[in-house]
């Protein structure tokens, strides 16, 4: 409805290769002591832009911008006339507090800018709301209470592991971008979201229903009603996996008993050592829960922890904790020989309703064109398995998978100077790019830069269990 038709039009801003390459590093570091790693750096608002739009940034990950954002080649060259029918995008939540707080935290998270809201609305039998009071909550941490006063918990006014007004500022413009690209210029996003056409989907966490409030109001900035954003059952919920799959669960328990990850755990332990006696002392702090403290306090402006005023994180440890967990995604996603079942049996029910909500359009069964779901890493991490990715750091807060929907018909040798692709069988076809971060994807799957539709459902559709119960279970 919105789609515009495009034909041999001067080409867009090219893609920035150098800080592109960023997101697909040739080498991922077999042990964690990475010399040189850049470490994250945010502040309390929004996240810095790189100098060069594209590059990998923790804090803030790329996504399509109207300055490097370009037309599939084959639309750019002539050999085909197009215009773009349906958009399924995927991302991750934007910058946020950490999942894991320890005792005696050194710093004081200050959530007061953002307010969480909260509450229900009665819908009468005509479908009207009856407006309940707007309530928000508002956390504090009184002395009284003796668990704050020793330390169980950190002082400040957030409640972990919520959106920070960082998180929030980077959604505006996250949203901003998209409409930029995928609104003004490509006409696929509607200017006001009529429910007609688009479609909406969150996890159960709040982190994303606060990131779905910021990317969506710099989306449509006038938009003064509510929005339903779909939300699966907690228990089988298909963003997070959290239905119970007993084969999944193996799949990662055995990686973590292999000589190779075993080795890495080997390399990690004098890091390890140093943080729990810099700032701990004798403390058990796993591994994990460092990378989620450091990303947590780098990327909205505060310092590396601190045990006293002489004691601190270094940022050398820092630098080998992010290394480390580099390698982590990496090899349970990429490297591991069982990377590919475990993607499948962990995100492949979320594949397979992205597939029939991709046909509904293609076949005209349904008139949404644009979706949008908001998610985890553990999301977007294993779907970008199934979809080849070739290498992998840890995804960073927003990190997104952009899936263009095409409709393109030939052109005739006449009419073009170019030579056109092979012949098309029906007068309209439809194809598929896919985006990772903004820039086409690098896949070892093939070409998903432009792709027959059927040909990449049938790619894709290999990632989709048959009978996911059955194929979870354990044979003994």
């Amino acid at each position: 409805m919105w789609s515009l038709i495009f034909v041999v039009i001067s080409p867009a801003l090219a893609w920035n290769t150098n800080a592109t390459d960023t997101l697909y590093p040739e080498e991922v570091p077999t042990k964690p002591y990475y010399q040189g790693y850049q470490l994250p750096v945010g502040s309390k608002h929004a996240t810095p832009r790189n100098i060069e739009y594209g590059g990998y940034n923790y804090c803030s990950m790329p996504h399509p911008h109207i300055d490097t954002y370009e037309l599939p080649a084959a639309i750019l060259n002539g050999s085909v006339r197009g215009s773009m029918a349906g958009l399924t995008y995927i991302q991750r939540h934007q910058k946020r507090t950490s999942y894991h707080t320890y005792q005696d935290e050194d710093i004081r998270y200050d959530c007061s800018e953002l307010v969480p809201f909260l509450f229900g609305e009665n819908r009468d039998s005509t479908g009207l709301l009856n407006a309940a009071i707007p309530v928000h909550d508002y956390v504090y941490t009184p002395d009284s209470n003796p668990y704050v006063s020793s330390g169980y918990v950190p002082h400040g006014s957030c409640q972990f592991p919520q959106l920070t007004i960082g998180g929030l500022e980077d959604g505006f413009q996250h949203g901003r971008d998209l409409w930029n690209v995928y609104g003004d210029k490509m006409g696929i996003i509607p200017a006001v979201p009529s429910l007609d056409h688009i479609w909406l989907r969150r996890s159960n966490k709040d982190l994303t229903a606060q990131t779905a409030g910021g990317v969506l109001r710099g989306l449509w900035p006038n938009h003064n009603e509510t929005l339903p954003i779909h939300q699966q059952r907690a228990e089988v919920d298909t963003i997070g996996s959290n239905y119970p799959c007993e084969k999944r669960d193996k799949l990662k328990k055995d990686l973590k008993k292999t000589d190779i990850w075993k080795e890495h755990d080997e390399f990690m332990v004098p890091v390890l050592d140093e943080l729990h006696k810099t700032v701990f002392g004798e403390s058990d702090y796993k591994y994990e829960k460092w990378s989620d403290t450091f990303q947590s306090r780098l990327c909205n402006g505060y310092p590396l922890p601190c045990a006293n005023s002489t004691s601190c994180a270094s940022g050398n440890a820092a630098a080998q904790v992010f290394s480390g967990e580099d390698w982590e995604f990496y090899q349970q996603y990429i490297a591991d020989p069982n990377a590919a079942e475990y993607a499948r049996l962990k995100v492949g029910l979320l594949v397979g309703e992205i597939i029939d909500q991709l046909k509904e359009t293609v076949y005209n069964h349904s008139s949404v064109v644009y979706r949008h779901y908001f998610a985890h890493d553990g999301d977007l991490a294993p779907m970008a398995t199934t979809l080849g990715l070739q290498t992998m750091k840890q995804p960073g807060m927003g990190i997104n998978i952009a899936v263009e929907l095409w409709k393109v018909e030939a052109v005739d040798d006449n009419e073009s100077e170019q030579i056109p692709l092979p012949p098309i069988t029906n007068q309209n076809e439809h194809y598929v790019r896919v985006l990772w971060a903004g820039a086409p994807i690098r896949s070892k799957l093939g070409n998903l830069e432009w792709i027959k539709f059927d040909e990449f459902v049938d790619l894709w559709s290999k990632s989709v269990p048959i009978d996911i119960v059955e194929e979870c279970k354990v044979t003994k």
